[in-house]
């Protein structure tokens, strides 16, 4: 990032710190809530410039191989019927966490939840036991985990 955008995100970080002074909780932490809004841009300017890819309509298989394509009724049928429900609903339908939410009668952290454990269960049985756990700040150790279920 070259020295003139850095400027330009910062003085919009302190516009929008501006706008939004009301809520502003603690004024001794006034620096590090105008950096956390210019981090939020920085983020949304990145998302935004992420090169975008076209999913074509054609039905070829996304699998060059057998050895690379689960089959899907193989992998959903390890997740229980809710879980499968919401799975399907994110993934196919498209759907966010609110809309399953209210489809589901849960609250949208309980579906988030819901995917993220079934996501683990099904990396864990097929794919490995996932990746070794980690140490954190605090030196106790817990396991990585990335959000996205790796499948074809």
């Amino acid at each position: 990032m070259n020295t003139t955008r850095a400027d330009d995100l910062a003085q919009a970080a302190w516009s929008k710190a501006w706008e939004r002074r009301s809520q502003l909780r603690e004024l001794s932490s006034v620096s590090a809530w105008v950096n956390t809004i210019a981090l939020n841009l920085l983020r949304g300017e990145i998302r935004k410039a992420a090169p975008q890819v076209e999913l074509s309509d054609r039905d070829e298989p996304i699998a060059t191989s057998v050895d690379e394509h689960i089959d899907a009724e193989t992998v959903l049928g390890a997740l229980s019927e809710q879980d499968r429900r919401l799975m399907l609903l994110h993934v196919v339908a498209g759907m966010t966490s609110t809309e399953i939410a209210k489809d589901a009668k849960l609250s949208p952290v309980a579906v988030r939840v819901r995917l993220h454990r079934a996501k683990v269960q099904l990396r864990e049985r097929f794919i490995g036991a996932g990746p070794e756990p980690r140490r954190t700040a605090r030196g106790d150790r817990r396991r990585g985990c990335k959000t996205a279920l790796p499948i074809g």
